[in-house]
């Protein structure tokens, strides 16, 4: 009886252990840094949506962001940061297994200066 419930312990983990690999591939990231247009430095906290999924992240320190497990498809980003012009990029496109990589540079907002 023991060794029955060690094997289907086995099979379930190994099952699961599968399922997972198989969601991975099925999937891409979308890996970003933001940085002013001038100067070329990090931007720290600007907001980065990925529109379709509704889902936003904060930039780092390092003006880097990520968005993991993103389905295979074709996404618009929505960047913003105060004092800066929000800028829009459309058709980005996710690759199974495969991470994006976009450097993305933001104008200030001179308007009203």
């Amino acid at each position: 009886m023991q060794a029955l419930i060690h094997r289907i312990k086995s099979i379930l983990f190994f099952s699961l252990l599968i399922a997972t690999k198989l969601q991975a591939q099925e999937t891409g990231n979308i890996k970003g840094k933001i940085v002013e247009q001038i100067t070329e430095q990090p931007i720290a906290g600007a907001t980065v949506t990925l529109k379709e999924r509704q889902v936003t992240v904060v930039t780092d320190s390092s003006g880097m962001y990520v968005f993991s497990n993103v389905s295979a498809g074709s996404y618009s980003i929505i960047i913003s940061y105060i004092w800066f012009r929000e800028k829009m990029l459309d058709e980005v496109t996710v690759l199974r297994a495969k991470t994006y990589y976009l450097k993305t540079e933001l104008l200030e907002n001179n308007e009203g200066a």
